[in-house]
């Protein structure tokens, strides 16, 4: 009996160190895999081009945030800037390139389109961000932004996080 008694205690010894260690190879995969495709996707048309019709996965690991004649589609309402949309533009880009966590894609024709990849602090797992900056009456702007995982099924909110961390900043380098 006390044989069967070591044998299970080892073997759940085991159990309890190789499987968050197997968890953790696990998570690392995924996360080389979402770099990959997000690699991947700044190379490919850009989301935004239509907000209207977004291809939006099922899944909960994604989060859009409009203005404009975009809002109606989106999750949530972006504010409106007091800026032109082209200073806008330029000053999301110049933000965005600041953030360590933040790979921009090179400025393609559109100089209101801005497509990032942004990657999560534990892991490294790579969301694909596109902002649409969309010019309103009178010298003001908003903007539309897509943010994605590119792997899983759910992303515990961190899209969800990240735009509303981002138009909080955003906010603050606008000014009022």
């Amino acid at each position: 009996m006390r044989r069967w008694l070591k044998i299970l205690a080892i073997a759940f010894g085991l159990a309890v160190i190789l499987l968050p260690a197997a968890g953790a190879v696990l998570f690392w995969q995924m996360a080389g895999q979402s770099r990959s495709m997000a690699e991947d996707a700044l190379r490919g048309p850009f989301p935004l081009s239509d907000c209207a019709n977004l291809d939006r996965p099922a899944t909960p690991n994604h989060w859009f945030v409009a203005g404009g004649q975009c809002e109606a589609t989106a999750d949530a309402p972006a504010p409106e800037f007091a800026l032109p949309a082209l200073a806008q533009a330029a000053l999301l880009r110049e933000w965005l390139g600041r953030q360590a966590e933040v790979q921009l894609a090179p400025q393609g024709e559109d100089p209101l389109a801005i497509l990032a990849v942004a990657k999560t602090t534990v892991f490294g797992f790579a969301d694909v961000v596109a902002i649409r900056v969309l010019p309103l009456p009178e010298n003001h702007s908003t903007v539309a932004i897509y943010s994605r995982s590119m792997v899983g099924e759910s992303d515990l909110g961190a899209n969800q996080e990240r735009v509303e961390a981002w138009i909080r900043a955003f906010s603050q380098e606008a000014g009022p």
